[in-house]
Formats: C-alpha cells, structure tokens, sequence
C-alpha cells in the first residue's frame, strides 16, 4: 500500500517533467530582385525561418525517459511537427539507447539545427547544412561515452528508416530512406573537439516526373534508357569536423561529401571554415564556404530521326536531364553577436553569396539577368532558449 508522500512523489511534475524549449525570430533580405535566396527576396522578411519550440523530458524512472519535442514554424516550407518522440534508456554511465523518431546525425549541429542560439551563425552554412539531407529517422540509436587522462569522447551507432515529403529545387515528392545506417566518433582534447561519421542509405526519392517518364521509356522498350534515369539507390555520406574554442578566438570546419549509384541524387563535396574572436558579450565570425556539385549525366540513347514518337521521347529524356540543376555556391558572410544575457542573444549577418554561372546555385529562384547569382544576403535575428 502507497503511503500519501510516495502518491505525492508520483504526481510531483518538478521532479518527474521537465519543459525546455527556444525561439528565434529571423528577418531577412536579398539585394537582387530578379533572385531568391531560401525564400527571401527583395524586401525584408520574418516568416522564413522564425520559429518557437517546446520540448518536454518526461522521467519515467531513473533510466528511463519519453522525450518528445513539438516545433511551429512562420515559413510555408516546413510543417508544423512533432519532430521527436523517443524512449531514452540509460543502461549505464557510459551506455545510453534511443527508440523512436529522433534527428539523423549526419552533422556537428544536427539536432541543435533549429536552436540558432546553439551556434555563432544565423544560419548554419547552407552549402553543409541544406535541408535535402536533414531527415528525421525512426529507429534505435545507441550512444558510449568514454573519458580518459587527457581524450574524452563517444562512439555513437544508429539504423532506421524515414518516410515523408521532401522539397528540393520547388519539387515535392515522397520520399523513403530505408537501411539507414551510420557510425560516429566524437573526440574532445583540450580545447579542440573532432567528429567523423559516416552513413549509408537506401532512397527512394518517388520524383513524380521522373518516374511518369520511365514507365513511358519502359512501354516503348526502351529499357536501358529508363533504367539510367534512376530516382532509388544508395548513397552514402561522410562527414570530418574540427573545432577549436578559447576564451577569445574560435575556429570551425567541417567537410562532408556523399556518392550516390543513381541519377536523381548527385555526387556533392561542401565545407566550410569558421575563425572567430570573443569579447564578450560580443563576438564576430567570419565564414567561408562553398560546394561542388557532379551529376554522372548518363548518354542520350534514344535514336533520333526515325518517327515522331521517339523524337518525342528523346526530347522529353533531355528535358529530364535539364532539371537536374547544379547547386554549387560559393559565400563568405561576416556575422556580429551579442550575448543580451545568458538565454538570448542578438546576431546580425551579411554574406556575399556567388553561385554557379548557370545553375541554380542554391538559390530558390534564378534569373537570366543575373546568370551568375551573384547577390548580397542581410540577416537579423533573436534568438532564444528557456
């Protein structure tokens, strides 16, 4: 029988729930009116990336909790979502194990993404941190930490899978990742701090009108053309860090690359570097970052010249081949900081941002009077945590 202090201790929320969450309200400019950058254009906006979350740690026992965190967005092109819902087990000091729906780890920031208050930047350099890869996986992960006389650290092991709607380039599909797999060590010695990852997958990336044209190839027989046009594969994904935190300067790079079998899905190289100087409760960065982007664009094999059909069908491949636009952007934004106190914090941006002659160069909209993409990107923001 429960005596009246342990029913007291059972409902006790202080002891049992605890609530967190962050905020941040992010406004916008692009000095080019012919292009758009993440949505922003020529005027200064405040929906594209503002946003407030609550996350609530609910202790089920001693080693055992639910965790789950909700997130509402300003901007149209991400979802209002409950974007984590896990069982956290600690098996021991050293051992804990994730269950459920949580963020893919492919980067340094990956499940502080969304927490702008977490990082120096207003926004994590897009040319490492595009949204093309920041799906969320549900699966198992399990995590050790380790420590010794001078190198502490953790080795960290995931598998799962993931099913929703993702945008690229204005085009939605469904999307699956399946066999979803990845080791990470995590380093610490003295002030530097080491990641290294790798991860592989399987994706179907269900891109509606290169699947639709397929099945067209493939009821004409012609099946080695619609088999190079691939939306499903592997891919995989590795990832190097280096940090370096003092009391007065800062240092961070980080390089990634990912190789995929098929069409859809390009072979890409992104890295950036951060320097920066404290002087509280200011600080300043400068970053530097850029991304090379590869399709392996496979021959037109489709005879030309012989009926009407497949001059048709030889046109409509080349027009599939036209939409896989290159991304790469080269940029170098010079950010200010102040820490207002020790849960907000005020920052201020303006990058230089040179894309690719020609392509879409991450930009959301493209324009033939600027074919380069060249354009100047101004940000501020507040950011949050409580």
């Amino acid at each position: 029988m429960q005596t009246a202090s342990a029913r007291e201790n059972i409902f006790d929320t202080k002891e049992t729930i605890e609530f967190s969450g962050f905020g941040r309200i992010v406004g916008g400019y692009l000095d080019d009116k012919d292009l758009a950058f993440q949505h922003y254009q020529n005027n200064l906006s405040f929906t594209e990336q503002s946003l407030l979350a609550l996350r609530v740690d609910a202790h089920l026992s001693d080693k055992l909790k639910l965790v789950t965190q909700g997130i509402l967005h300003t901007g149209t092109i991400r979802e209002n979502e409950v974007q984590w819902l896990y069982l956290q087990y600690q098996a021991s000091r050293s051992l804990s194990v994730r269950l459920g729906r949580q963020r893919m780890p492919f980067f340094d920031f990956s499940e502080t993404n969304d927490v702008g208050f977490a990082y120096p930047w207003i926004t994590p350099p897009i040319q490492v941190y595009t949204d093309f890869l920041f799906f969320d996986i549900d699966g198992i992960m399990a995590s050790y930490e380790f420590s010794g006389k001078d190198v502490s650290g953790a080795i960290e092991s995931y598998f799962g899978e993931f099913e929703g709607e993702l945008t690229v380039a204005e085009t939605s599909s469904q999307t699956k990742l399946n066999n979803s797999r990845g080791l990470i060590l995590k380093l610490n010695y003295d002030s530097f701090t080491f990641r290294a990852s790798h991860h592989i997958t399987q994706v179907d990336l269900g891109l509606k009108p290169i699947v639709e044209f397929r099945d067209i190839l493939r009821s004409a027989e012609l099946n080695d053309a619609a088999d190079s046009i691939g939306v499903e594969g592997s891919i995989e994904f590795s990832q190097l860090s280096l940090s370096y935190d003092s009391f007065d300067y800062f240092m961070k790079t980080e390089l990634t690359r990912y190789d995929s079998d098929f069409l859809a899905f390009p072979d890409v190289k992104n890295g950036y570097i951060t320097l920066g100087y404290n002087f509280y409760p200011y600080s300043l960065h400068l970053t530097y970052a850029n991304s090379v982007e590869e399709y392996d664009r496979p021959d037109n094999l489709i005879p030309v010249g012989i009926n009407s059909e497949l001059d048709a069908l030889s046109f409509g491949f080349d027009q599939i081949l036209m939409q896989l636009n290159s991304d790469g952007l080269e940029s170098v934004t010079l950010g200010l900081r102040y820490d207002y106190s020790d849960n907000v914090a005020f920052k201020t941006e303006l990058a230089k941002l040179n894309g690719d002659d020609n392509a879409r160069g991450l930009f959301t909209e493209n324009s033939v009077s600027n074919p380069g993409n060249k354009a100047n990107f101004f940000q501020v923001a507040v950011e949050w945590v409580f």
